[in-house]
């Protein structure tokens, strides 16, 4: 399953020197590694299970107002493989049970809205949706002296709806260089798939430029 856990509704804060730059017309450039924890689901089970995930968001906005961001974003995650407890398929007359592990990644990309609160401590908020491909890989029982994967839990990529949220706070290093710690929340959707929500936290590295600088 590849979802963008990645990912995810997001926030932050911004703190600056004493001396403070004008958002407006800036552009700016950010990377954020991500560390988290997806909340999945499968198809052959009403049980859920949390799956340790990482990931890296890299994302470019430019300053509509001193107040007011737009940008994209790109998101990608991967999960490892939570052992689902009540799992069942009948395949061939014969149902399979037991503990079965099956992972996800995904891939996507948003366009979102910052709003900017502040001069100093800046708080952020930052809202974005998009589109993106979940990687689901095969479903595996793991209870079998040989672990077995029936026809029906093949892998699979899938076309998912993403919504995202972060917040953090962002310390201004120079007029060009911020340094951040971010929560990230990320919801994928699709018609296809369970949805897969799933919540990180990361740390980031900007590059701003001031046209007018």
């Amino acid at each position: 399953m590849r979802a963008a856990l990645c990912v995810v509704v997001f926030g932050g804060f911004t703190l600056s020197p004493a001396k403070s730059w004008a958002d407006r017309y800036e552009v700016q450039w950010s990377a954020r590694p991500l560390i988290g924890v997806a909340q999945m689901r499968d198809e052959w089970t009403s049980d859920y299970a949390a799956a340790p995930a990482a990931g890296m968001s890299l994302a470019v906005s430019y300053g509509v107002t001193n107040s007011l961001d737009l940008g994209v974003e790109a998101l990608s995650f991967s999960t490892l493989a939570p052992t689902f407890e009540g799992a069942a398929v009948r395949t061939n007359g014969y149902t399979a049970n037991g503990p079965y592990e099956r992972r996800s990644d995904s891939v996507g990309g948003t366009v979102n809205a910052t709003w900017r609160l502040g001069v100093v401590w800046v708080p952020i908020i930052n809202m974005g949706v998009g589109r993106g491909v979940r990687y689901r890989s095969a479903g595996v029982f793991t209870r079998y002296p040989v672990d077995f994967s029936p026809m029906q839990t093949h892998a699979e990529r899938v076309e998912d709806w993403l919504w995202t949220a972060r917040s953090g706070v962002e310390y201004r290093m120079t007029p060009r260089w911020t340094f951040g710690g971010y929560g990230t929340l990320l919801l994928a959707w699709s018609p296809d798939a369970p949805t897969l929500p799933a919540a990180s936290l990361s740390f980031g590295v900007s590059y701003v430029f001031y046209p007018n600088l």
